[in-house]
């Protein structure tokens, strides 16, 4: 029976030579031992055919390698491993992955590692996470995000669409995010609100804490600072502060919504994506006649609706995830 300290190798060694007798044995050994073994042995084979069909087509796709290694382990610990000239990333392996790719590693110091990463949520989801330079995000519902560390121009790179609350951790390498709309944020370190979906016309920057710097296309810049709510209209790239408690831009946070004057539409917009359904008006303009002003906080988009038809002259019908709100 293999020690600890020595199955690691044990199964570097069956994988690279698996027809062979003699490796076959040592890992029957370990295998009889538990079912939570073979289950392992299982994973790792899946692993390591992903890795030589890398090998040999010299590429890597994100979301096809998280399909074929293990949708359920996606979102822990980056490990990086190299065989060969090839760099790739998977994530959240066992210790004893990591030795099987530290071995590969080791074999191939020279080759650069690519720590590309992926977080998604659906409309109905949140989720919080922790990047590999330390910085907190927490995402809203319908949000995606890419962060890739830039090793030539020695910068963190973050593609991302939705909304999120970032603590961006304190690093001399710049956090850049770039949005749908053609946006970038650059700071070192520090806390804000940014809502950037692709259907919104603009995008919403609201700073906490430390400092940022907004830049389009043309090269414009505007520098926020703590407190600031910073408007970017994608039609025409133009940027402006407006009024407005930062603090309160991340109030989904705690399933909160504050409305100051807010349309019906506007408010719906927000309550599909945090409940997952779809809101019709009967008639259609009473999406933009109809304005509220308060904090909604319940807990299912019944109650939400309940709520606003105590408010306003509205009912409401409901089927499946489709709703129509209609007027009395």
């Amino acid at each position: 029976m293999p020690t600890d300290s020595k199955i690691g190798n044990t199964i570097i060694d069956y994988l690279l030579k698996e027809e062979s007798v003699i490796y076959e044995d040592k890992m029957n050994t370990w295998l009889d031992e538990s079912i939570e073994n073979k289950t392992k042995l299982n994973e790792f084979k899946t692993i390591w055919r992903t890795v030589d069909t890398l090998c040999i087509s010299k590429q890597f796709n994100v979301e096809e390698g998280w399909i074929k290694v293990n949708q359920s382990i996606f979102n822990q610990v980056v490990i990086m491993g190299v065989r060969k000239d090839v760099v790739f990333s998977i994530a959240a392996m066992t210790a004893i992955l990591l030795i099987i790719l530290g071995f590969l590693f080791l074999s191939n110091p020279s080759v650069k590692l690519n720590n590309r990463i992926e977080l998604a949520t659906s409309y109905g989801n949140q989720t919080e996470s922790v990047l590999p330079d330390g910085t907190k995000v927490y995402l809203n519902s319908g949000s995606n995000l890419s962060y890739h560390y830039n090793d030539k121009d020695k910068i963190r790179e973050v593609e991302f669409n939705g909304e999120a609350f970032f603590e961006v951790a304190k690093n001399e390498k710049p956090f850049v995010i770039e949005t749908n709309g053609g946006m970038k944020i650059e700071v070192l370190g520090t806390k804000f609100n940014l809502m950037a979906y692709c259907d919104d016309e603009n995008i919403i920057t609201a700073l906490i804490e430390g400092k940022v710097e907004i830049s389009n296309q043309d090269g414009q810049k505007v520098h926020v600072l703590p407190g600031q709510i910073v408007e970017f209209e994608k039609e025409t790239e133009n940027m402006k502060m407006i009024p407005g408690n930062a603090n309160l831009s991340s109030a989904w946070r705690e399933h909160k919504i504050y409305l100051d004057n807010s349309s019906l539409a506007a408010i719906t917009k927000i309550l599909e994506r945090m409940y997952d359904v779809q809101i019709y008006f009967n008639p259609p303009e009473i999406g933009e006649q109809i304005h509220y002003t308060g904090v909604l906080q319940e807990e299912t988009i019944i109650d939400v609706l309940n709520a606003l038809k105590e408010l306003s002259d509205i009912c409401f019908k409901q089927k499946g995830k489709e709703i129509i709100i209609m007027s009395n």
